[in-house]
């Protein structure tokens, strides 16, 4: 399973990608090969992610995570979809 999210920003387009596990990464710019932030979602304590394994879950806590930890404010939405490499 992998997650996609596109968030809408006037300052400019962000991708996001998770397969579930530990981390979310995040791709702003025109280089989408390399991450340009990651962000730890794991609860060790639980043994799991403490964001729901859902691509909406996942935009949504990204959104907040932008607006609060970089200061992007301009988010104008988000569009999301989920992989699955089985069978695409």
């Amino acid at each position: 399973m992998l997650l996609i999210g596109r968030i809408f920003a006037d300052s400019g387009d962000i991708t996001v990608a998770w397969t579930g596990g530990p981390y979310i990464d995040i791709y702003m710019g025109a280089d989408e090969d390399v991450p340009t932030d990651t962000i730890n979602v794991w609860d060790y304590e639980k043994d799991r992610p403490f964001v729901k394994r859902r691509a909406k879950d996942m935009c949504q806590f990204v959104v907040r995570w932008l607006q609060r930890e970089r200061d992007i404010t301009d988010i104008e939405g988000f569009g999301y979809r989920t992989v699955d490499p089985e069978v695409d």
